[in-house]
């Protein structure tokens, strides 16, 4: 089953967000020779807005992924309600959605001047 999350970025700002997977019954999850991408739309049924970085984080668990977003991405994206969702393909091809949600792109009042 995926977990469904909502993220909260604000607009024109770094958004970074740790993810730690874990199987049901059998603990962490260690990732190998898997891939992950996440995409974000305004509705499922539109065109890809953007995409968020996701890396593994190489540690002492072997589970863990970051979602990144760069501030220059969200800052001409109106602020509001978005559709996202994390992939993970396995190097045999077969693909499994992991997370998925609302992200909620919010205004940001201050000028980092970029």
């Amino acid at each position: 089953m995926t977990t469904q999350a909502t993220l909260y970025v604000d607009q024109g700002t770094d958004f970074l967000v740790s993810l730690e997977l874990s199987q049901d019954s059998e603990g962490d999850f260690v990732i190998s020779d898997q891939s992950f991408y996440c995409d974000v739309k305004k509705l499922y049924s539109t065109t890809k807005l953007f995409s968020a970085n996701v890396e593994v984080v190489l540690g002492d668990g072997g589970n863990d992924l970051n979602l990144y977003i760069d501030p220059e991405v969200t800052r001409n994206v109106q602020p509001g309600k978005y559709q996202y969702d994390v992939i993970m393909v396995e190097a045999g091809g077969s693909i499994e959605k992991i997370l998925e949600g609302l992200m909620i792109i919010l205004p940001t009042i201050s000028d980092s001047g970029g």
